[in-house]
């Protein structure tokens, strides 16, 4: 682990972890997490040591999980589906920065650069935006609260893949095997990636 998650990890989220647990259940003695993960059992991680995690010596309760959320892509809703096939001549980028990093909180700057550069392009854009709406969003370009990442990875006519490189979103295009072009956003994503 890098030095910046260690860090995070014992500074900060096993500090919020404790927190949560003591507001839910004050009434419970416990160890600390700390002392628990000492003890542990069974540790199912959904890395790959062939992907980001590297070949590193682990525990025999170790178990790597990761790629196992792969699947064929889904038939897609009326309206998805739609626009997916409206892209056939030149194909659809898919964008979309994950679940914790919300697209409309990104800075004015950064958003114009987006809408200016997807409005000049020939594809069609599918935006996870967490709005209904955007004031100057493209002709090309669609935006949804809530998209099936899979099934659009795994549509013919999807392109490439603008993302902020989490796991899942790692793991699901190499599944599905399309181009990512990967950004950062925030500390918690600070490692961007190029993958083709």
């Amino acid at each position: 682990m890098l030095r910046i998650e260690v860090a995070y990890r014992d500074w900060y989220a096993i500090g919020e972890a404790e927190a949560l647990l003591d507001k839910h259940f004050p009434e419970d003695a416990r160890l600390p997490l700390s002392e628990l993960e000492k003890s542990t059992s069974l540790v199912l991680h959904f890395g790959h040591p062939l992907l980001m995690d590297g070949m590193r010596p682990v525990m025999p309760n170790f178990q790597y999980i990761g790629l196992a959320n792969c699947r064929p892509a889904q038939k897609l809703s009326d309206e998805l589906e739609s626009f997916m096939r409206g892209g056939k001549e030149h194909g659809v980028i898919y964008v979309s920065f994950g679940t914790v990093f919300q697209s409309q909180y990104m800075s004015e700057a950064s958003r114009k650069i987006f809408v200016n550069v997807f409005g000049s392009l020939k594809q069609k854009v599918i935006w996870k935006w967490e709005t209904d709406d955007m004031e100057d969003r493209p002709e090309n370009v669609k935006l949804m609260k809530w998209l099936p990442q899979q099934d659009i990875l795994g549509h013919p006519n999807t392109k490439l893949f603008i993302t902020h490189g989490g796991l899942n979103s790692f793991q699901e295009t190499l599944c599905h095997q399309k181009p990512v072009v990967g950004s950062s956003f925030n500390l918690l994503y600070y490692k961007a990636i190029l993958v083709q």
